[in-house]
């Protein structure tokens, strides 16, 4: 049997590339930062309900992307909406 010593070195790069990995797989994050919005974020912005979240999504008044299961839309097109709504 091998033994190895593991250092705080080496375990603050395998915290680095973990921090990497999770960013990976963490949506929510890498689309708040280029500009796209979950579904809970819109609905609590706009003040509505999901049911309202989903006419819109219907009718074409804001424009979305679906990955996997989650819907995301452009904080563009939510601001032009709100805009829209308080005026």
């Amino acid at each position: 049997m091998q033994l190895e010593i593991i250092t705080k070195d080496d375990l603050k790069g395998l915290e680095l590339k973990m921090d990497e990995i999770l960013s990976l797989f963490t949506p929510d994050k890498h689309f708040s930062k280029n500009g796209w919005l979950r579904s809970r974020e819109v609905r609590h912005l706009l003040k509505i309900s999901d049911g309202t979240l989903k006419n819109y999504r219907d009718n074409g008044t804001v424009p979305y992307r679906k990955i996997g299961g989650t819907y995301y839309y452009s904080s563009e097109s939510v601001n032009a909406l709100f805009n829209n709504t308080n005026n």
